[in-house]
């Protein structure tokens, strides 16, 4: 008996059929594992960037608020250290960082500290998120990251 008419007849059998399930099987299994694993990629990056979208709102706000808004960054930039993140949480903190202190009659000089503490925490983010993207800090940043408060 030659070797194709052997193969002929094993691809009659059910023990062919049982092979041919669990080749049929095992294909399925690494498909759904792996849109599994797709789908909670995504998930997780969509949570950081409405996490990211609630932490900037609390920037624009008052120092208090910001000071949150900060605080929210800093956790943020350490979950999800890659260059997409760090860009944001650059121009994020480059916005912070430009933003002129409040003046006038009614500013009481706690707000304007609280303003310089902000600047100041801003720039050590945007310092961190600069060597995670491996992307260069202007001196004038990174001498208020450095400054005493």
């Amino acid at each position: 008996m030659n070797v194709l008419g052997w193969l002929n007849e094993w691809t009659q059998t059910p023990g062919f059929a049982g092979i041919a399930a669990v080749i049929a099987a095992v294909i399925a299994y690494r498909g759904v594992r792996r849109t599994n694993r797709n789908d909670a990629d995504l998930a997780a990056a969509n949570q950081w960037w409405d996490q990211a979208r609630w932490a900037s709102e609390r920037l624009s706000g008052d120092s208090r608020s910001a000071a949150i808004g900060l605080a929210a960054f800093d956790q943020l930039l350490e979950v999800a250290p890659g260059s997409k993140a760090a860009g944001f949480v650059r121009a994020a903190m480059r916005a912070l960082i430009e933003q002129h202190p409040p003046t006038g009659e009614s500013v009481l000089p706690a707000d304007q500290q609280d303003h310089r503490s902000n600047r100041r925490r801003a720039a050590q983010l945007y310092v961190a998120a600069s060597q995670a993207a491996g992307a260069p800090v202007p001196a004038h940043i990174e001498e208020l990251a450095v400054s005493p408060e």
